[in-house]
This record gives C-alpha cells, structure tokens and sequence, in this order.
C-alpha cells in the first residue's frame, strides 16, 4: 500500500500564536477546578472530543468511522459522477438508497487529522478492517473560533497565551497537553448548538454542562475476550474463509488444525496430518498477530504468515496480510464449524457474488418464526465486502461486522457476526438458504424448531 503521510502535527504547533508574559497578581486565575482545565480532566477530554475529526460523517460512502475521507473527491451514483465539494454535498446524496461507488484515488484523514493516501477499494476494506473502536467525536457542538487559552504554571504564574483557530489546532494543543500545566479559557465564547442555535458560554462549568447534554453515550457492557493463546489451543479449528484475489476457501476443505501448548501445530486432513508452528506476538505499535508456518506444501504453504488480527471470539479468529509484493490483502477465518470448503462450490460463488453486488436492507424479520421485528432493523442498510465485512449503517454511524458463504450446493450457509452489537446481535448466526435471487436472499435459522426468519432485499 502506497502511504502518504502529512507531518500534521508540527505544522500545528508551530501555527499557535504563543505570547510569553507575566500578568500582574490581580489577574492570576483561581485554582479551583472549575475554573482550570488539565490534561485528562472531563472537560480537557470533552473538548479534545468535540475537536477532532469526525469518521461518522460519511459512513455511508467508506464504511468506517475511524476516518472520513478528505474534500474535494468523486463518488458514481447510478452512472452519474458527482464531485462532493464540502458537507452540503455529503447531505444532499446522505439518503440515496443506489450504490455509491468512490472514485480513487481519495485521501482519508484520521481523528487527529493526520492523513494517508488511498488508491483502491482493497486498501480502504483494510483500513475499515483497522478500525476497532467506535468513534469518540462530538458532533452536537461547533465551537466559533478563534478562542484563547491562558496558560499559568503550578505557582498560578501565567506563562502564556495561546489563540486557537480551528478544531485541528485545539485538538493538538489538548492531546499535547502536559501534566503540571493549567489552562483558563478567555471567556465569554460561543457555540453553535447541532439545530443551528448559538450559545454565549462564560465559565467552565456551563461549557462542561452543555457538551455533556448533548452527547448520547453508548455504553458497551460486554465482557472481554480472554487472551488468543488460550482461545487457539482449546480445541479445533477449521478454515472457514480463505481469500487471495479470490475465494480460495475450499482449498482447505476438510481440514481440522489443532494448536498445541508446546507451539507446534497439526493439520489434519482424513490420515494424514502436517506439523507445523505457531506464535502470537505484538508490534511495537500493538498491533497483535497471529505467526503461522506449515512449510512449503499446497495448500498448507498458503497459510505461512504473520497474520494481523483483526478480531477473535471463543468461536471465530479473523485475520489479514498485506501483501509484501504486489500489495494486495489476504483474509483468513478460523472457525470452530468443519466446512466443506466454504464458498468454492458454484452456487456459493454465485451467493457471494450477488451479496457483494449493492446495499441491502432487511425485508422481513420474524422471531421464532412468528412475531415480526423487521421495524428493528428499518434503518440499517448494510454492505457486504469482498474482504468478510459487512458494514451496517444507519443515521448514528456504521457498525462493523462479519460474513462468509459456506457449505455446498443445496446446503449452503451465510454466516453473520456483529459481535453481540443489539440489535444487530439478532442476526448473529449460522443461516441456512432457503433461495436466493440477484435481489433477495431468504434465511432461516440453522434450528429445527422456532426457526427465526430472515430475507435482505436490495435497494
């Protein structure tokens, strides 16, 4: 992947106005902690939030909210290339139900409005594959710039002035923020509320309240996963996606892997079995994978990488390389299902390839069969990639989740995982085909009894 990566954060800095000087005592702030901002504190991190850019904008069109991509650049709307200028663009085509295709190369920037150049689909799909945590930004305020920051040291001696002029300038400044060092905003300042509405804000206390009364926090209870080692050798896997320029799962169709306490790993395929050696390590940058070596047999030699990881549950184990060739991105899925090869066989290939093609949304959904929950999904409209992630979308941003074809002709099987994310968390499970056409495909619950039913139609 060609990376383009702008050195932000100096041009930042060195753009604050900075004035050294020593105010008289009368003007020295009170060190109350209303009155003082520190690094870390609530209304540091509420700030720094409402600063930085947000990825949720334009989920619709890249699928992430990690990121949004940079103005000015192309998207293709039913043939027609429309050129998106500024956010009055975005919102005119934010409810189309067409596909959406971007025009690349296109520039992404990240919450800290650091950017990289993307040249193709596959190199997006694996930065929204990257993106592990929803995002953080406050998007209900807009703060009218410039503002002002005094700053005093520990002894309440004012050693500077800073005047901030723009989201990305305050969002450095507060990220940069070092312990010991008290910052007191020159008020009065004003914000403009998400309904167009201004505020004149006068003290720390009323910024704090109004930030907080406009953020809808969703709190994710979950528990943690317990650590992969101990996830891989308890009991087997089997492949269940296996993607290199294409669908190559069914190359390791029958095949059970087992990883061993000692750091060796069996494959095992009906009488035969390959050792091979496992490790799990991190980089430096804490990006967790996944080493894998089985030699230099087909297909076995196919699987020797350092996979990144891009999730793991006690039931899946998602991964993915760059290549270090062409650049391209390989995926490989371990699950505890035994598969038959999993999209290899033509009406799997067929499934997977009307999937990928469009935004779908779900035309019904019945529980147990019976009582109908399709309103719970109205607003979601979800695309499958090529890569294994289906991205749902709706109004409060994009949730990232996964999907694979497997079985065999007849007996096929589209399996769905959004990690327990309600009430996406309904559709998390192995789904037989009932049939499937270029515009719908129908699903009932791989259960003998109270089968919930499901059926995605296209836009």
């Amino acid at each position: 992947m060609k990376i383009s990566t702008t050195p932000i954060l100096v041009i930042l800095v060195m753009s604050f106005v900075l004035f050294s000087c020593q105010k008289e005592a009368s003007e020295f702030i009170d060190t109350t902690p209303g009155d003082t901002i520190i690094a870390n504190s609530v209304l540091a991190t509420l700030l720094q939030n409402a600063s930085q850019n947000s990825g949720s904008i334009d989920d619709f069109i890249d699928s992430t909210p990690c990121s949004s991509i940079q103005f000015p650049y192309q998207v293709i709307i039913n043939g027609q290339t429309i050129t998106i200028t500024d956010l009055s663009d975005l919102a005119s085509i934010g409810n189309t139900t067409s596909p959406i295709t971007i025009v690349f190369p296109i520039t992404v920037v990240f919450e800290d409005f650091s950017t990289r150049l993307v040249n193709n689909q596959q190199e997006l799909d694996a930065l929204v594959i990257l993106c592990q945590s929803l995002d953080n930004s406050i998007n209900c305020i807009d703060i009218v710039y410039p503002i002002t920051f005094f700053i005093f040291n520990a002894n309440n001696e004012q050693t500077g002035t800073v005047v901030i002029s723009s989201d990305a300038q305050l969002f450095v400044f507060l990220t940069t923020l070092e312990d010991g060092v008290f910052l007191a905003i020159d008020f009065p300042i004003t914000i403009i509320l998400s309904d167009g509405s201004s505020v004149v804000v006068t003290n720390n206390n009323q910024l704090q309240d109004l930030i907080q009364n406009c953020i809808d926090i969703i709190i994710d209870d979950s528990p943690l996963p317990i650590d992969l080692e101990t996830i891989l050798i308890t009991d087997s896997w089997f492949v269940s996606f296996f993607f290199d320029d294409q669908d190559e799962t069914s190359d390791f169709a029958g095949y059970e892997f087992i990883f061993h306490t000692d750091g060796t790993a069996s494959a095992i395929l009906g009488a035969n079995t390959t050792t091979g050696t496992w490790f799990v390590n991190t980089t430096s940058g804490g990006q967790l994978k996944l080493n894998l070596n089985f030699g230099l047999n087909f297909p076995l030699d196919e699987l020797d990488e350092d996979w990144k990881v891009i999730e793991f549950s006690n039931e899946l184990i998602r991964l993915f390389d760059i290549s270090g060739g062409d650049g391209s991105t390989d995926y490989l899925t371990f699950s505890r299902t035994p598969t038959t090869g999993g999209g290899g066989s033509p009406e799997a290939q067929q499934l997977r390839t009307i999937l990928i093609d469009g935004n779908w949304f779900v035309a019904q959904y019945l529980d147990d069969g019976v009582d109908d929950e399709t309103s719970d999904f109205n607003s979601f409209s979800f695309n499958f990639m090529e890569s294994g992630i289906v991205a749902a979308t709706n109004t409060n941003g994009t949730l990232n989740g996964t999907w694979f074809v497997t079985g065999t002709d007849g007996n096929l099987k589209l399996v769905l995982n959004f990690n327990n994310v309600n009430p996406l968390d309904d559709l998390d499970d192995d789904w037989m085909v009932i049939d499937f056409q270029n515009s719908q495909v129908r699903l009932r619950e791989d259960n003998d009894s109270d089968a919930d039913l499901l059926t995605f139609e296209k836009f």
